[in-house]
């Protein structure tokens, strides 16, 4: 038989498990063979690749805007603007003759993390069988977080040592540079979570409840077409403002830097939400943001910008709802009458995930500090806060938009699969429809085949090992390229797959 390709074995709850230090050793070995490494070094390429194509986007646009005096290219700007692709934040510190402001502005450009996440992804799925990434679950998340970790500070020592220095809000010497503490921390979240789902998607939804699968589906469904209507609808209208005003096509090439952004702000005001300014710099604030209405509190809605034209953004959200509804009702078992208790999951977690979407990575905040040089005691150092971020209302509305969805899941695919049965693949696709008519949409894949294996230590060498216990083949894991390799034929025996389930010798 030849030796197996598939990835790691599943480790089954009351099955016998493989010691952990001797899995642990053998992928962490396996990483710093010559596969594991080139899988880290193409991780790494991939992140500075998407921080690179943002940087170089945002770079060009800024050519034909006026800011090449208060900005000027030069060949710092290219790094320090991947650094803020990657971590969202620039560190500015700068002085007059009477005064020195240390100031951090931050937003983040959810473009270059997104693709870094989408590409480091596939990336992983595509080498997982020849890197030594697969193992067991507790080695392989850990070997994960270690490549996470040091492709972060790869990343950073790429970006943080370059600075630019210019003059700006009437400041002298104004240093700009990027947060190599927030490059750190998001770069390792993105790609430790890519790596991990990548890696051992099957595991993962071996050990997860029913109910904590079946959320994650429908809050999967109900992501896929937020993205996909409401980044139709931004692109369109993105392109048609700029035209029309007058932007210049440079400004285009912005689009996919803030996508994510701009989705996530179509979706808070189309849900009848707004945008709302720091209470006590709001006037401050519409002096130089006069589209926030110069109202007091510095609240702005779809109306507020668009005006007659939200209409079309208020449809395209109605499109979000019924399309919405249709997939997370096939993901769901098809019964005969609606189940109302299981309409309140999706909302809960949405709520959650929302909230850090809304107020963690969508605003647009200034913060600092104001020292002068010669205190005294009527002159003590200043706080200085800007903050502009949807409003409660947001966070309410759209509760109160996926609690609809949720709601309408129970009913609307039935009723469209009546009325129109050509319908129902188009809008919530040809195989989750099939499953949905079949009766299988809320099945758990995998957990049978999965059982078939069991693991423990070799007696002799320490290493792992997995028995098949349907034939009495035996694998052993090689420590140096992390693959599993059979050891003790049988007539019909199989490497244990990457998803549990047992491929066909």
């Amino acid at each position: 038989m030849a030796p197996p390709t598939a990835s790691a074995p599943q480790m089954q709850a009351g099955a016998a498990q493989a010691a952990p230090s001797s899995a642990m050793g053998q992928t962490f070995t396996a990483w710093f063979g010559a596969p594991g490494l080139t899988s880290t070094a193409l991780t790494l390429a991939v992140v500075l690749g998407s921080a690179a194509v943002s940087a170089i986007l945002t770079l060009v646009a800024m050519t034909t805007m006026d800011t090449s005096d208060t900005f000027p290219t030069t060949f710092s700007t290219l790094p320090l603007l991947m650094g803020w692709s990657l971590g969202g934040q620039f560190v500015l510190t700068g002085s007059t003759s009477y005064e020195t402001v240390v100031l951090t502005f931050g937003l983040l450009p959810m473009g270059a993390l997104t693709a870094a996440g989408i590409g480091v992804y596939w990336l992983a799925r595509r080498r997982v069988s020849v890197d030594g990434s697969a193992a067991p679950l507790v080695p392989m998340v850990a070997r994960a977080g270690a490549e996470a970790l040091a492709v972060a500070l790869l990343a950073c020592l790429v970006t943080a040592p370059f600075s630019l220095s210019t003059k700006m809000m009437g400041l002298s010497n104004v240093s700009v540079s990027s947060s190599p503490l927030m490059t750190i921390l998001l770069v390792t979240v993105v790609v430790f979570v890519a790596l991990v789902i990548a890696r051992s998607k099957g595991q993962l939804l071996e050990r997860m409840p029913s109910l904590v699968m079946q959320v994650g589906r429908e809050l999967g469904a109900l992501g896929v077409v937020i993205g996909v209507v409401l980044g139709i609808f931004v692109i369109i209208a993105y392109i048609g403002v700029a035209l029309s005003r007058g932007w210049g096509f440079a400004s285009i090439l912005l689009l996919p830097v803030f996508l994510p952004n701009l989705v996530l702000a179509a979706l808070g005001l189309g849900s009848l939400g707004g945008v709302t300014a720091d209470t006590d710099r709001a006037m401050d604030l519409a002096t130089v943001m006069p589209s926030l209405g110069g109202q007091q509190r510095g609240d702005a809605y779809a109306w507020t910008w668009l005006g007659s034209w939200s209409i079309l953004l208020f449809v395209a959200m109605i499109i979000v709802i019924a399309a919405a509804a249709v997939r997370v009702g096939v993901s769901r078992a098809r019964t005969g009458q609606p189940q109302w208790q299981r309409t309140w999951q999706l909302p809960l977690v949405a709520l959650v995930v929302g909230a850090i979407a809304f107020y963690g990575l969508l605003p647009l905040r200034f913060s600092g500090t104001d020292t002068p040089l010669r205190s005294s005691s009527t002159e003590a150092a200043r706080e200085l806060y800007y903050g502009i971020q949807p409003n409660v209302l947001t966070f309410i509305a759209f509760g109160i938009v996926v609690a609809l969805i949720s709601g309408l899941a129970e009913f609307l695919p039935m009723w469209l699969y009546s009325a129109f049965p050509a319908a129902l693949p188009l809008a919530a696709g040809k195989k989750a429809s099939a499953a949905w008519l079949a009766g299988t949409s809320d099945s758990q894949p995998g957990t049978t085949s999965a059982q078939q294996w069991v693991y423990g230590t070799d007696p002799v060498t320490g290493g792992s090992i997995a028995t098949d216990t349907a034939t009495g083949a035996v694998f052993s894991m090689d420590a140096d390229t992390g693959q599993w390799v059979e050891t003790t034929p049988a007539s019909q025996a199989s490497a244990p797959a990457a998803d549990g389930a047992a491929p066909a010798a």
